[in-house]
């Protein structure tokens, strides 16, 4: 159950992190032009990612709870940004993937 609460952790962060860089393509702006309204979603989200991170500390230790959530993130906001047409380099994919590797190797005992 851990790393299932931690997996959709980072789908609510990087769900909110959409919602604050493209509250025009998920329809916010639709609903209103007032800045604090717009961040909301993003706000509820972040809060429902700290919530399922809570969880998913009950089971996994935070040293390695914390490095498999970024990694779950990183693949996601990637993942994101292909659908909303960011350009996505190669560069970027190498990077991320270090990033992954790299707080892996500092996860294992």
């Amino acid at each position: 159950m851990g790393y299932i609460s931690l997996f959709f952790s980072a789908l609510c962060s990087a769900i909110a992190s959409v919602l604050l860089k493209y509250p025009d393509k998920v329809g916010i702006l639709a609903l209103s032009t007032n800045p604090v309204l717009i961040k909301f979603p993003a706000i509820i989200f972040y809060g429902a990612g700290f919530v399922l991170y809570s969880l998913g500390l009950k089971d996994i230790d935070v040293s390695k709870a914390y490095p498999v959530m970024v990694s779950f993130a990183i693949l996601q906001v990637l993942l994101f940004g292909l659908f909303f047409g960011e350009s996505i380099t190669i560069k970027m994919i190498l990077g991320a993937a270090f990033v992954i590797i790299g707080i892996l190797l500092i996860s294992l005992k």
